[in-house]
């Protein structure tokens, strides 16, 4: 799989893992945060610096995002290419190793993309595991430091949901992780109308 917008590539594994190849909600997640990430960025420094017209832009941290239930880690890969410092993650049986081999064949352009802004690391999470969730958020905190909150500032994830039980520990790992108030991204093709849109609308 690849981003045809940026020198981004990930292996696949098709026929392991449901996570093992790249879906196309990830595709289309790409070219969102491609669309979207400039903007989050400039309404983070209008809240950071709204009275210094001298403020160096530069100056800010990176954004600090995370992918659930990443699998590859392709939209991962591509916000840290963006000039974010992403937390790939997907719980322990699925592709964290997958994710590892991706993260090590795309570090190198990441880095010279972003001038060594952008960067990506692996962590397992399972959702509606506390202690999971409670180490993204302290990774997230080290990552960003206190002068700009502590928490993500972006959470994105694609075609993640396609069984009903995952629903109510998807949504309960998401509000954990949102502390600061981050911006969520979760690209979805549509398939039971009935018991995934009314959880999202309740989060909402």
């Amino acid at each position: 799989g690849e981003v045809t917008w940026l020198p981004i590539e990930v292996n696949e594994h098709p026929g392991r893992k449901l996570g093992s190849i790249v879906w196309d909600g990830a595709l289309l997640l790409c070219d969102v945060l491609d669309a979207s990430m400039a903007s989050m960025a400039q309404a983070r420094l209008r809240r950071s610096k709204p009275a210094d017209p001298d403020f160096d832009a530069a100056s800010l941290p990176p954004l600090v995002a995370i992918e659930v239930g990443a699998g590859t880690g392709l939209a991962g890969l591509a916000a840290a290419a963006l000039g974010a410092r992403v937390l790939l993650t997907d719980k322990a049986d699925e592709c964290t190793d997958l994710m590892q081999s991706n993260v090590a064949r795309n570090r190198e352009v990441i880095e010279a993309h972003t001038n060594g802004r952008g960067a990506a690391e692996v962590m397992e999470l399972s959702w509606g595991n506390d202690g999971d969730a409670a180490q993204a958020n302290e990774w997230a905190a080290r990552e960003k430091g206190s002068e700009y909150g502590c928490g993500f500032d972006l959470i994105i994830g694609a075609d993640v949901i396609y069984h009903e039980e995952l629903v109510a520990p998807f949504i309960a790992t998401l509000l954990q992780l949102s502390q600061s108030n981050p911006s969520i991204f979760i690209a979805y093709h549509e398939r039971y109308v009935c018991w995934v849109a009314t959880p999202f609308r309740t989060c909402a």
